[in-house]
C-alpha cells in the first residue's frame, strides 16, 4: 500500500507542477513520515487496549491494526481515486474502483496481521495462515 500511496502522491505533485524527481522525493518523504506515525499510533493504541480492555499484547495489537486500517480506509480510497482520475478514469468510476481495491487490500492486511499474531504464538506459517482465515470467517458470520 505504501508504494501505491507514494505513486499516487507523486502523481498529484507532478500534476501540481513538480518535476518527476521532486514529486518522487516529496512523495517518498510523506509516505515515510506517515508510516512512522502509523507505527507510533499503533503502539499507543495497542498499549491502551492492553491497559483499558485487559487484552493480551497480541489481541491488543490485532485490534489496533484493525482499527487503524478502518480509519485509514477513507483516506486511502480518496488518494487512490485521485490517482485514477489523474490517469483519466471518470470520477464516479474512480471512487468505486478505489473502494474495491482498498477493501481488498484491507482484507489482506487483516489476514496478514492475524497470521503474524498466530506465528508469534508459535504456529507454523501454514497453520497461522489457516487460523487467520478461520478467524476472519468467524467474525464475518
Amino acid at each position: 500500500i505504501q508504494a501505491e500511496q507514494q505513486e499516487a502522491l507523486a502523481s498529484k505533485f507532478r500534476s501540481q507542477g513538480a518535476s518527476a524527481d521532486e514529486a518522487r522525493q516529496r512523495a517518498t518523504h510523506e509516505v515515510q513520515q506517515l508510516a512512522a506515525q502509523q507505527r507510533q499510533v499503533e503502539a499507543r493504541l495497542a498499549a491502551k487496549f492492553e491497559a483499558e480492555e485487559h487484552l493480551s499484547p497480541i489481541e491488543a495489537s490485532i485490534k489496533a491494526v484493525t482499527e487503524i486500517a478502518t480509519q485509514q480506509a477513507q483516506t486511502q480510497r480518496y488518494v487512490r481515486a485521485e490517482a485514477l482520475q489523474a490517469k483519466g478514469v471518470p470520477a464516479h468510476e474512480a471512487y468505486v474502483q478505489a473502494a474495491k481495491e482498498i477493501a481488498n487490500q484491507h482484507a489482506q492486511q487483516r489476514q496478514a496481521a492475524l497470521a503474524g499474531a498466530f506465528r508469534a504464538q508459535g504456529l507454523s506459517a501454514n497453520e497461522a495462515s489457516e487460523r487467520a482465515v478461520e478467524e476472519i470467517a468467524d467474525v464475518q458470520q
